[in-house]
């Protein structure tokens, strides 16, 4: 999942209100920009989006 799509699907740019929509700190949004979204948080964000937005299965099989 590239981060530019979780910025796209919740049409917003504050991270303060998408962490708030995933239930996460915003600080984590930041580390997830730099660093990139893990496979684990990538199957959350997919089942709370009802699949909106699809976690990348090739990094979770590698894990």
């Amino acid at each position: 999942m590239i981060f530019k799509k979780l910025i796209k699907h919740f049409d917003c740019h504050s991270y303060q209100t998408i962490g708030r929509k995933l239930g996460i700190p915003h600080s984590n949004l930041n580390y997830y920009k730099k660093h990139g979204l893990p496979a684990g948080r990538q199957a959350i964000i997919e089942i709370q989006t009802d699949k909106k937005l699809k976690a990348d299965l090739t990094s979770i099989n590698e894990e």
